[in-house]
């Protein structure tokens, strides 16, 4: 093992450009694109990615975490 192998290196390379670890991640999510769009559909395929995203965004923003937790809270209030 080199010296310079630090625990949990691959990841930590696996987001910055232009190190191997990032090619390899970057080809598999593009092998699991060209996945879905011919096992399910492009349109299929864009909604899984727009509700990823818009997942995403909510587990990111801690405002928009309270925002959606709030009217959560209003909607079940509201039904019960």
């Amino acid at each position: 093992m080199p010296a310079d192998h630090e625990p949990g290196g691959f990841w930590k390379d696996a987001f910055r450009p232009g190190t191997p670890a990032c090619a390899l991640l970057c080809g598999l999510v593009g092998v699991a694109l060209a996945v879905s769009f011919l096992a399910i559909g492009l349109w299929k395929t864009l909604l899984i990615a727009a509700c990823f995203i818009a997942g995403w965004a909510l587990g990111r923003s801690k405002t928009m975490r309270e925002r959606a937790s709030q009217a959560w809270r209003r909607i079940v209030k509201r039904n019960g």
